[in-house]
């Protein structure tokens, strides 16, 4: 899996939000473990909470361990990590990111490297012209620019 710096940051930094969160509601649980007057829901529901965080921990732990991170990417070729404008067959223009699917579940816009545009785009070059079956229909590009994705 490939994440740019920007969306490797974003993922660790939740990551260290939740492990804190995990252990203030681990806490929790133990100390309603003991207090005799906390009734069974309670405990239910912060057992749900314990699971439902340290579910999302791991996911993050895995992404962030298996990750390649893309610090600067080419501007010669299509890679992820590219700011890539394009024109489309009724000659308007505009501008996408191309990133990881990691980074769009987690909630970063743009388009992921793994969709049909984000495929068709990969390794290619200014001037060159793509199509991708989308499931719209078919959609067809040619590259205007690429650049790095400005840092923010």
């Amino acid at each position: 899996m490939i994440l740019t710096q920007v969306g490797y940051e974003k993922l660790a930094n939740e990551l260290s939000n939740l492990q804190l969160e995990l252990r203030e509601v681990i806490e929790e649980l133990g100390d309603t473990h003991d207090d005799e007057g906390v009734g069974d829901s309670a405990q239910y529901s912060l057992a749900t909470e314990r699971e439902r965080l340290q579910e999302r921990v791991d996911y993050l732990k895995h992404v962030i361990n298996t990750a390649e991170v893309v610090d600067r990417a080419p501007t010669d070729t299509v890679s992820v990590g590219n700011r890539i404008t394009v024109e489309d067959s009724e000659g308007e223009v505009f501008s996408f990111d191309l990133i990881s699917q990691a980074e769009i579940i987690n909630g970063r816009r743009g388009v992921s490297n793994e969709s049909p545009v984000g495929r068709a785009m990969l390794g290619h070059k200014v001037g060159d012209k793509i199509k991708a079956e989308t499931p719209d229909g078919v959609v067809k590009y040619v590259i205007r620019e690429i650049e790095e994705i400005p840092d923010n």
